[in-house]
Formats: structure tokens, sequence, C-alpha cells
């Protein structure tokens, strides 16, 4: 019954929220690791600024795959233009906030 439509929105709650995800963490790690905009005594360490983009690297490659494992039964044309877009979108966030960043 109800039961089993709540657990349906649930998982594409968790889908959405999945793909969100890095569209908060990209320019949050910009600016973390920015001197300019952190200052010297705030800024992130640099093997921090490397250990948390090679998280969110890995966060968002599972976040793809299971994105991809969770409409299987899509055709396969369309999962791969989405997950292009989806990475062509968090590059140009990186890009803008990195633009952003250092002017």
């Amino acid at each position: 019954g109800s039961k089993g439509g709540l657990d349906v929105l649930n998982t594409y709650l968790n889908v959405l929220q999945s793909v969100v995800l890095p569209f908060a963490l990209v320019p949050l790690l910009t600016f973390a690791g920015s001197r300019r905009v952190m200052g010297d005594r705030l800024v992130l360490p640099a093997g921090a600024v490397v250990a948390a983009w090679l998280a969110t690297a890995l966060i968002t490659a599972a976040n793809i795959y299971l994105f991809v494992q969770q409409f299987a039964d899509v055709r396969i044309e369309g999962l791969a233009m989405g997950s292009a877009i989806y990475i062509a979108g968090v590059i140009y966030v990186a890009h803008v906030g990195h633009q952003a960043v250092n002017g």
C-alpha cells in the first residue's frame, strides 16, 4: 500500500540528493582551498585540498554508478547523455568557482 509508495519516494529523493551533492561540494572546496578567499589562517592545507578533491571525485563516480544502476531500464543513450551533461555541469561549476576565486 502506502508504504511501498513512500519507499519509492525515498529512493528518488536519495538519488536526487546524490545528484546535487557535487554542486555543493565543488564550490565549497574551491573556496576553502583559496588563500585569497579564506586568508592565510583559514585556508585548507594543500594535502587536505587534494584529499578532499579525491574524495569528491570518488563520491561523484559512485553516485553516477548508483544512478545508472537505479535507472538501468532506461535506454543507455539517455543515461550516457545525462551522465555527460551532469559531469559537464560539475566541471562548469568548478570552473566558475575557480574564476571567481582567482579573478
